[in-house]
């Protein structure tokens, strides 16, 4: 099976340092069962990566998880879109 608009999506949370596997630049191709199969989306957490950004006392755990879940719905609603077309 090879990537299609069909694919599962598989959201990769990402912390740092570094980029996530099977991103990185070292590692592309390593990984087909991933990479060729799914839709890999990778998010750089708030505070992490390209998301720099301040995080401060007010910000929780429960934070991190509303966020995630506004990108999941984010993304299935893409999904749903494209599938459309």
């Amino acid at each position: 099976m090879r990537k299609r608009k069909e694919s599962p999506i598989v959201i990769a949370l990402h912390g740092g340092p570094g980029t996530p596997i099977p991103c990185s630049v070292g590692c592309r191709g390593l990984f087909p069962a991933f990479t060729d199969e799914f839709i890999m989306v990778y998010w750089d957490q708030l505070g992490c990566g390209i998301n720099n950004h301040v995080i401060d006392d007010t910000f929780s755990v429960d934070s991190f998880v509303r966020m995630t879940e506004e990108l999941a719905a984010q993304i299935k609603k893409k999904l749903l879109h494209r599938q459309k077309r």
